[in-house]
């Protein structure tokens, strides 16, 4: 049920070729460790018998080291995870089983002296001189060792078992850890969508056009949770951007904000200012109990719906006319006396009731500036949690989000979760 991706493809036959070419040279190398008098059966035996345990335990521990990786709450790294866990496994057991079937065939051909390609063509016996040399120190014949055998015997482990040789090793293996910790910190995170598409694809004129010309951002959504109190005023004054709000709202702070192209589109500022205005919501007396709504303040008994303090600066609807008169605001029209709507935001507000008297949720919409690369969208993305987790003390239930955050979120805690890993 785990979906693949493309980098899945591309990188995983690669991965377990490299796991596999080691396992395939070490049983090759070993066969050909144990003498030729004996069968070709036997060697393969005592091959398996040699290092089999060694490879079962490397490739345990290479599948189980990648089913780790399922821990993390990174899906695409889970992803990856298993199916290269998965892979190394069947790696393993096609080495066990068939390749080990298939070498011994080919074994059995260079004894017969089968050419590989056409093994019906038998070759004449080579003489033993030329597989065979005389070792200088004794005199006596041995079967004759190749180049790099030669040469890690009599010139790199003399070097490398020399005490200062191994002095040395020691300092520059730990002079290479420090400059890889000093470093780890500069690296930069993410994976550009171009780097994965084939050469030819047609996407990759899509993202060139897309960074050449792209003069907007992605959308970014503010979300307020949990029943937030929007009649009291002094809750608006830490939500809103209007004359007599906080300087350190969550708009303001927003607006202000790296990244951030224009200013935000947030129903309760429109809303306010359509309170204050003295043409937008009017009403008339038309019997105990009963308002109706009204066009034109010139008709009888016309007033304004909401009893607002004369001389306060920044005066606020009470919070029965705040609920009272919120949906006729996200239904009201424009006209020549109001030019102030609501109509763009009943998207923005989920209600508690089918009564429209408490709110639930509300989102406030704004735009990123124009993110042409990765480095922009996940600092996009790390300016707009820290604006949200900066705000312990307003007792706002906030989320943020925007249409490409769950590609950049885990980009975030990458280094974090890489760091756990070498712990």
């Amino acid at each position: 049920g785990v979906e693949a991706s493309l980098i899945i493809g591309e990188v995983i036959p690669f991965l377990v070729l490299a796991i596999g070419v080691d396992n395939i040279f070490i049983l090759v190398n070993t066969y050909h460790k144990f003498p030729e008098h004996m069968s070709i059966d036997e060697r393969i035996a005592q091959t398996l018998a040699s290092v089999g345990p060694s490879i079962t335990l490397a490739s345990s521990s290479e599948a189980l080291a990648f089913l780790l990786g399922t821990l993390t709450n990174m899906p695409a790294v889970i992803a990856f995870a298993l199916y290269s866990s998965v892979a190394i496994i069947f790696d393993f057991l096609f080495q066990v089983t068939a390749f080990v079937a298939l070498t011994t065939i080919d074994f059995k051909r260079q004894e017969a002296n089968r050419v590989d390609c056409v093994p019906c063509i038998i070759l004449e016996e080579p003489s033993d001189e030329s597989e065979n040399q005389l070792l200088p120190q004794t005199g006596k014949s041995e079967k004759k060792v190749s180049r790099l055998k030669r040469f890690f015997r009599d010139v790199y482990t003399p070097i490398i078992m020399h005490p200062t040789f191994k002095l040395l090793a020691l300092l520059a293996a730990f002079a290479l850890l420090f400059v890889c910790i000093a470093n780890l910190v500069h690296l930069p995170m993410g994976l550009d969508q171009s780097t994965a598409l084939p050469s030819d694809s047609y996407l990759l004129d899509y993202f060139d056009a897309q960074t050449d010309y792209l003069a907007v951002g992605p959308p970014l959504y503010i979300v307020i949770r949990d029943y937030y109190n929007y009649t009291d005023v002094e809750a608006q004054n830490r939500i809103c951007s209007n004359p007599g709000c906080d300087p350190d709202s969550i708009v303001n702070q927003y607006d202000n904000a790296p990244y951030i192209a224009g200013t935000t589109y947030a129903w309760i500022d429109d809303y306010l200012s359509y309170t204050i205005a003295d043409k937008c919501c009017l009403n008339w007396y038309a019997g105990p109990g009963r308002m109706m709504e009204c066009y034109n303040e010139s008709q009888p008994y016309c007033d304004g719906c909401y009893h607002l303090d004369p001389y306060d600066d920044n005066p606020r609807p009470t919070p029965e006319e705040f609920m009272l008169y919120l949906p006729r605001f996200l239904a009201s029209d424009v006209n020549d006396d109001c030019k102030l709507t609501g109509q763009a935001y009943p998207a923005d507000i989920v209600w508690a009731d089918d009564d429209q008297t408490q709110i639930k949720t509300t989102r406030f919409r704004l735009y990123h500036s124009v993110l042409k690369d990765q480095s922009d969208f996940i600092n996009a993305l790390n300016t707009v949690y820290e604006v949200a987790d900066d705000n312990p003390d307003l007792d706002i239930s906030l989320i943020v989000y925007f249409i490409s955050i769950l590609n950049n979120t885990s980009k975030l805690s990458i280094f974090a979760h890489s760091l756990l890993a070498w712990l």
